[in-house]
């Protein structure tokens, strides 16, 4: 016989997985997508005209931290088991933007201007993986209020 809390949480068909990462995944895009409306930037610009500190950047850095709190709350509790599909790979996923920072930088070095390139991909990981970090610290000790 099953126990009772056997079935509190079933693992889920990977369709539903896939349909809550795809529906998170829209969610995170259209996110994105007003932030960068908000603060105008444009991915067909030349190198000369990105700035180091952008909507990527910010975006990136900001969509980390929570990502960071997110997976620490999820450590602590028993979420529902479709929480993670949605919310780290779906929103948290297409949110962040890998391909624009690929973009930019390449933009960087094909106007020669390779070291600033370099230096916006360390700065994009470094901040990013601090970022992550600062959010999984402050969701544990703060865990109550996040």
């Amino acid at each position: 016989m099953e126990s009772p809390s056997s079935n509190i949480n079933p693992t889920p068909s990977p369709l539903a997985e896939a349909v809550a990462t795809g529906i998170g995944g829209a969610v995170g895009a259209s996110a994105r997508w007003a932030a960068q409306w908000l603060w105008p930037w444009s991915a067909d610009l030349d190198a000369k005209h990105l700035s180091i500190v952008d909507p990527v950047l910010v975006i990136n850095v900001v969509g980390a931290f929570f990502l960071g709190v997110l997976l620490s709350r999820i450590e602590r509790v028993t979420p529902h088991p479709l929480l993670r599909p949605f919310l780290a790979v779906g929103v948290l996923g297409t949110f962040t933007t890998w391909s624009s920072l690929v973009t930019e930088i390449t933009l960087l070095d094909a106007a020669g201007l390779t070291e600033e390139a370099f230096f916006k991909l360390g700065l994009s990981l470094v901040l990013g993986l601090l970022a992550f970090v600062a959010g999984q610290r402050l969701s544990r000790d703060r865990g109550a209020c996040l």
